[in-house]
């Protein structure tokens, strides 16, 4: 097997275990933290913890990495993964929790944007859509099996020994990449690796981040309000599991087809077709009553984000070709860690003052109102990739 080929399907199987742990914890942290006493907003810091310090760190780590090669960032990450995950076990208080989300998310930064950059590094030209595409399965399915995984075990043996299990994953992943991922210096280098400064002189790619930030602000309450809702309406964890884990398995699955798409298409189209769609599947959630009205506007949500991931993943890295592979994906990861973060906090303080139901509503129409907004920006780009 030729060195590209190995370091695709090693990050592959790694990502999809690792994922499959920060699934298990992102469905069951909400929950979990209610039993501590959480109030809405304490609940919305803890999961922005973990965005907040993911979006500081991306930037420095993924300079560092365009700069020293990517393997001993990713080891690190990962081996920070696997230790930071047992905090969960000993955290006992809502500041506990805040506490180990930070440290959370700090590992996070040098695993995710990192991965994506080594991935971007063997990606041939004119095929973004499809190799961005079809390794942004290995996260949808790792988030779509951690949900009903974890459920399952909450269910049956308590939150401790769900806790346990992502640390167990972790290891499983940081084994696999310490062992088989090819070391050495980055495969690519980029053509013409610019400042963060620079960057953001670039109109289009701060138009595609803020699009990006408004919608993980939008789907950001997935993870942290669906499961509340869920149970509100009487479902049982394995069945907020199992709602989580088809919404985002068939957002996976749906990566590698619309990725191809991406490569033929408008990208830019895409982007805002499917957003539009995710905030129509977001609004319907409070109107849902049963198991099944949940999952379907939860599907309607999958398919909106599907169409939208890839086109963007690969608008960003024709992007990076050009400024410093790992510095354009940190960019973008920090804009979709920020939303992570601010939309838990919104949502959180929505959720105190106006109740559980205006939280999906509110949220849908910021992100429909941003791609309204953006979009004439975004259609005067000069370059046929977009």
């Amino acid at each position: 097997m030729n060195k590209p080929k190995r370091v695709f399907y090693v990050l592959f199987i790694a990502s999809v275990v690792t994922n499959i742990g920060s699934g298990m914890i992102a469905s069951l942290l909400g929950v979990y933290s209610k039993t501590l006493g959480a109030t809405g907003l304490q609940l919305g810091v803890i999961y922005s913890g973990i965005s907040i310090a993911r979006a500081i760190l991306s930037p420095p780590v993924g300079k560092l990495s365009d700069a020293r090669g990517r393997k001993a960032f990713l080891v690190f990450g990962l081996l920070a993964y696997t230790l930071i995950s047992l905090g969960y076990i000993y955290a006992k208080t809502v500041y506990g929790l805040i506490v180990v989300g930070l440290l959370h998310g700090a590992a996070a930064a040098f695993v995710l944007p990192v991965a994506f950059a080594y991935i971007g590094d063997i990606t041939p030209e004119g095929k973004e859509g499809q190799y961005l595409g079809t390794f942004g399965i290995s996260l949808f399915v790792g988030w779509a099996i951690g949900p009903i995984i974890g459920g399952v075990i909450a269910d049956l043996f308590g939150y401790k020994e769900a806790f346990l299990s992502m640390g167990i994953l972790s290891l499983t992943s940081l084994i696999i990449t310490s062992f088989m991922l090819p070391g050495g210096r980055i495969i690519r280098k980029s053509k013409n690796p610019i400042s963060y400064k620079s960057l953001l002189k670039d109109r289009l790619l701060v138009v595609i981040l803020s699009v990006r930030f408004l919608h993980l602000l939008t789907i950001s309450s997935l993870m942290t309000f669906v499961p509340i809702f869920a149970k509100s309406i009487s479902l049982s964890l394995s069945q907020v599991g199992m709602i989580l884990m088809l919404n985002i398995l068939v957002m996976g699955l749906l990566q590698h087809p619309f990725g191809r798409l991406a490569d033929k298409t408008n990208r830019i189209n895409m982007l805002v077709i499917g957003g539009i769609i995710a905030s129509a599947g977001l609004i319907g959630i409070p109107f849902s009553s049963n198991f099944w009205q949940l999952l379907f506007w939860n599907m309607v949500m999958a398919v909106g984000s599907a169409i939208s991931f890839p086109a963007t993943n690969a608008i960003v890295t024709v992007k990076g070709r050009d400024s410093g592979m790992a510095s354009v994906m940190a960019v973008f990861n920090f804009a979709m860690s920020a939303g992570m973060a601010v939309g838990p906090l919104i949502a959180g303080a929505i959720y105190d003052v106006m109740g559980l139901g205006w939280v999906f509503g509110v949220l849908s129409v910021i992100s429909a109102l941003g791609l309204v907004l953006f979009y004439p920006y975004m259609k005067k780009s000069p370059s046929p990739s977009f």
